[in-house]
């Protein structure tokens, strides 16, 4: 007996979840969220620049430019292909659009954190430990 056939590609279950109405709507609040991040950004950006008279390159607008920079990148993904499951671009792409925006945002929160951290130096403020007791103990 010959059994013959014809293969038709399927739709896959990752198709008809990526266009759920749910995770369209999802998509499109993370996109909004993200859009907010990056105008707040240039407005801080803005402010920084009238305040000294023109854009200066330092510490504060160079956060703001990489902040910028990562929240473009968010939304241009989820605009693009919201979780992962529209297969408009390579899976190589998105994996590096994440990576770069990740790694975007961690360089700006280290660089905050350093420029927190100075700036209470220089002011003199007294940190407040979180460990009360531990650090009553260790107190001389």
């Amino acid at each position: 007996a010959v059994l013959r056939g014809t293969a038709v590609p399927a739709p896959g279950a990752f198709e008809a979840l990526a266009t759920h109405p749910a995770v369209r709507a999802l998509a499109a609040l993370l996109a909004v969220g993200c859009a907010l991040g990056a105008e707040m950004a240039v407005a801080r950006l803005y402010a920084f620049s009238r305040a000294d008279g023109g854009f200066r390159l330092g510490a504060k607008p160079a956060m703001l430019c990489l902040e910028l920079l990562a929240s473009a990148l968010r939304v241009a993904l989820l605009c693009v292909s919201p979780a992962f499951m529209s297969g408009a671009i390579a899976m190589e792409a998105e994996v590096l659009c994440v990576a770069a925006h990740t790694l975007l945002s961690s360089l700006v929160t280290a660089a905050y954190v350093a420029y927190f951290l100075r700036a209470q130096r220089s002011a003199d403020i007294a940190a407040v430990p979180f460990a009360r007791a531990r650090a009553r103990a260790l107190a001389p």
